[in-house]
């Protein structure tokens, strides 16, 4: 695995901390709802993300205006390929709702990271 892409799973491990945290934070401690406590915590994580990635991960110089509406396509996208493999593994193949997110996630990232590298993040 190379040392880039290594980075790029601790960077998005961070995302899932600051995503989940915040939507804690702002259900519990200010009442919000679920879904727009979560929706705050997505915006957050992306934008953390982006910006860790953009500066230490890819090293970019593309005008962040155009890398970051790639990013946020590319996130999105990334979601419905997460539901997609989600869906096909749990209702298709069966398995365990968990096993299926994990699947998910082992498929996921190296394509996202791909796109980010080949088309977000280039000058």
């Amino acid at each position: 695995m190379s040392a880039r892409f290594a980075a790029y799973a601790i960077v998005g491990a961070l995302g899932a901390v600051v995503h989940y945290s915040m939507t804690v934070a702002l259900v519990e401690l200010l009442a919000w709802n679920v879904l727009a406590a979560s929706t705050a915590g997505f915006i957050a994580a992306l934008c953390t993300q982006f910006l860790v990635n953009r500066r230490h991960v890819f090293a970019s110089s593309a005008p962040i205006g155009s890398s970051f509406a790639r990013y946020t396509a590319t996130s999105v996208a990334g979601l419905g390929l997460n539901l997609a493999v989600l869906h096909v593994a749990t209702a298709v193949a069966g398995l365990h709702y968990l096993a299926g997110a994990a699947l998910a996630i082992v498929f996921v990232t190296p394509v996202n990271f791909a796109v980010n590298r080949s088309w977000t993040f280039r000058s």
